[in-house]
């Protein structure tokens, strides 16, 4: 599936979402550290971790549900804010769900 996304000005967004993409093997404190700043000018409420079930031994050996795990328990961020794509850097699977008039 070809995805099409086009960019617009915060004058004409009515939401502002944030993808932070990773492998997150796992995710550490320095991942929080960056989310925590995301948060702080975007909001929790508008931004989304993903993260994809690839398992790479032994450089990547966390599958999604145990990163997700990971971040939720230890993190305490909220697990309906992680979301498992194919691509992390490419996540169509969050992007297609939302408006167009979404930056």
């Amino acid at each position: 599936m070809r995805f099409k996304r086009f960019y617009i000005t915060e004058q004409k967004a009515k939401d502002i979402v944030v993808v932070y993409p990773g492998r997150f093997q796992p995710f550490h404190n320095s991942h929080k550290e960056t989310y925590d700043n995301i948060v702080k000018k975007f909001g929790k409420d508008n931004l989304f971790i993903a993260t994809s079930n690839k398992v790479e031994l032994p450089k990547s050996p966390f599958n999604f549900k145990e990163k997700k795990k990971i971040i939720t328990k230890m993190f305490n961020i909220p697990s309906n804010r992680i979301v498992q794509v194919k691509n992390p850097f490419s996540p169509v699977e969050i992007l297609t769900k939302l408006p167009e008039t979404t930056a």
